[in-house]
């Protein structure tokens, strides 16, 4: 995967999305995966660059949940490869620490939520599953 770098990402957000960059910030937290906050004159988004396979994965899982209230997610408001560069641009969510028990709790609920969902094709075309939770079970 070649990495992006910020001269690429403005770029992508400006031809993409047709609105002006006001500032890109790195994101950190991932080990094979590239993410910026980007704020633009229309808002702010988020920018991934990531491997092929997370990138099939992640836009085939988006498009999905984009239409189940189970669990909010991102809108994925572009995606494609540029210069075998694997990207998406999603919306942004503003979010806060889970900071009591509760919220840590209801957090993990949501996430176990996410991963019990099931669709016709989950995680690599190698090892197919219908959720993700399957797929864990399969390792």
């Amino acid at each position: 995967m070649r990495m992006l770098g910020e001269p690429d990402v403005v770029e992508l957000v400006v031809q993409e999305l047709g609105t002006g960059v006001r500032s890109v910030d790195p994101l950190a937290g991932s080990v094979t995966n590239q993410s910026w906050r980007v704020a633009t004159d229309a808002g702010t988004v988020a920018v991934k660059c990531c491997p092929e396979a997370d990138w099939s994965n992640e836009t085939t899982a988006l498009a999905r949940l984009a239409s189940s209230p189970a669990v909010p997610t991102a809108r994925l408001l572009a995606a494609s490869h540029r210069a075998s560069a694997p990207w998406l641009i999603l919306q942004w969510i503003d979010g806060a620490p889970a900071d009591t028990a509760r919220e840590r709790y209801d957090a993990g609920r949501a996430v176990k939520r996410l991963h019990e969902l099931e669709a016709d094709h989950v995680g690599p075309a190698s090892q197919p599953a219908r959720s993700w939770s399957n797929l864990a079970l399969q390792s």
